[in-house]
């Protein structure tokens, strides 16, 4: 959990939301005691469908559902924190306000999408942006 906590650079007051999301995370992967299995499949006996989950720590811009959205901000920037245990809905914490929303209208930026992209296949691009 700690690492989870530094990797995606939240307070230490969020060890409980990690807690309960490597819990979530641990029963929907394989163990080696259940052969093939994973403890979800085992309790519920159905196929497990993870498509849903994400990248924890990732960007994630949450809508906004304001009462006149033409002349309001639209969503708000958050950080993927863990997931609803009875939807596939997610948790997510808004680093401004310390608040956790949990909402299933999330856009998720990716961090292999934050990495700088070259201009050219194979250029390499130095940190002073120079090939």
């Amino acid at each position: 959990m700690r690492a989870m906590l530094s990797d995606a650079n939240l307070p230490p007051k969020m060890w409980a939301e990690c807690a309960l999301t490597s819990a979530y995370i641990k029963n929907r992967t394989l163990t080696c005691t259940l052969l093939k299995w994973t403890p979800y499949k085992a309790w519920h006996n159905r196929k497990l469908d993870v498509s849903h989950m994400q990248e924890i720590g990732c960007r994630a811009w949450v809508l906004n559902h304001p009462s006149n959205p033409k002349i309001s901000v639209r969503s708000t920037e958050c950080v993927l924190v863990g997931y609803s245990p009875n939807s596939k809905a997610y948790h997510c914490y808004n680093q401004k306000s310390g608040w956790v929303t949990t909402t299933w209208e999330v856009t998720f930026i990716k961090s292999q999408e934050e990495a700088p992209h070259p201009y050219k296949p194979g250029l390499v691009i130095d940190d002073a942006g120079r090939p």
